[in-house]
């Protein structure tokens, strides 16, 4: 994400939160696949949610509703070799609030990590990019820092309901146009919720 973050406003000469998901997709995929044992995982990009998990039992369990999308699609997986899902991923971008989407999000990561739907996934991550550049109280990268902290207040909350646990990795960068007088404007952000069992 903070790859993508830098190397959009090196291509476009303006912050991420102009370019298109998809430009953080691939970019989490080339970094994901370059992390990777080639004979023994790859990365699938948009594979559907129900082939991670069994559709039939995903129904009976209490809970389930349309809003996990059984039919829809994950932004990235990571499978093993023998096919089996080992990872999915979410990843949005101009995320300045914790919104309906991405409660959504989250909800239907920690379901694709029930037991219940006979789900082989190891990890489910949300990866998130922000900015903001209005002075506020302590300034842009103050902002950014509580906006991170309230993610992952209320990912963690969401996810201890379902005995699931939640680590958080942010990452606060600096617009490089930004002059020595605006130290207390212009940040962006870059954080990765990882929920496991």
């Amino acid at each position: 994400m903070k790859h993508a973050a830098k190397s959009w406003h090196a291509l476009h000469g303006t912050w991420a939160n102009k370019a298109p998901e998809y430009w953080f997709t691939v970019s989490v995929a080339q970094s994901l696949q370059g992390e990777l044992d080639d004979s023994r995982k790859w990365v699938c990009v948009e594979p559907k949610i129900s082939e991670m998990v069994d559709a039939r039992s995903s129904r009976l369990v209490d809970g389930h509703s349309s809003d996990l999308r059984l039919n829809g699609r994950c932004d990235l997986a990571v499978q093993r070799v023998n096919e089996d899902f080992f990872a999915a991923v979410e990843i949005k971008i101009r995320a300045y609030a914790f919104t309906k989407a991405i409660e959504k999000d989250i909800r239907r990561l920690c379901f694709l990590l029930d037991r219940r739907v006979d789900s082989k996934l190891s990890i489910c991550c949300l990866a998130i990019y922000t900015d903001a550049s209005r002075a506020s109280r302590g300034g842009a990268k103050k902002k950014i820092a509580e906006r991170f902290d309230d993610f992952a207040s209320r990912t963690r909350s969401i996810a201890s309901s379902t005995g699931l646990r939640v680590t958080c990795d942010s990452r606060i960068g600096r617009d490089p146009d930004a002059g020595k007088r605006r130290a207390d404007l212009d940040h962006w952000g870059v954080q990765c919720l990882s929920i496991t069992r």
